[in-house]
């Protein structure tokens, strides 16, 4: 069942859940600041000893939005919360492809992980495609 909380709020239903998915980018903030209703959402969640993830499907590793969030001022508790594609995809990678050869087609994102220490490594940094090894740390 499908409910309107704009006029009830989520504490009308927070009792029912044991874990809130909740979307970072128009949700909890802007790409410029916090929302501070969303934030006061999030401090509730965790007084009613709920737990909840902050969603993103920015391609890069938690540890850049969680960067990203802290800049515009959110606790490090709340940014535990963070789970990103990105990073999923990272693990994805690292579990079944682990030293083997990957083709990306994303030059930005491919420049980005060596920088983060994900255990990626260019091989070839001048192609126009680049080829990735997969290492263990």
């Amino acid at each position: 069942m499908t409910k309107n909380l704009d006029k009830i709020g989520l504490n009308s239903i927070a009792d029912s859940y044991q874990l809130f998915y909740i979307d970072l980018w128009g949700v909890v903030h802007n790409g410029v600041s916090l929302h501070d209703e969303a934030i006061n959402v999030l401090k509730q969640i965790s007084k009613k000893n709920k737990d909840y993830v902050l969603l993103t499907n920015a391609p890069r590793p938690n540890s850049s939005v969680k960067k990203f969030l802290e800049k515009m001022g959110m606790e490090k508790e709340m940014r535990e919360h963070v789970f990103t594609s990105g990073e999923a995809s990272l693990n994805y990678l690292k579990k079944n492809f682990s030293n083997k050869k990957a083709l990306e087609m994303r030059e930005l994102v491919i420049k980005r992980l060596p920088k983060e220490g994900v255990g990626v490594r260019l091989l070839d940094q001048n192609s126009i495609t680049f080829h990735l090894k997969l290492i263990k740390k």
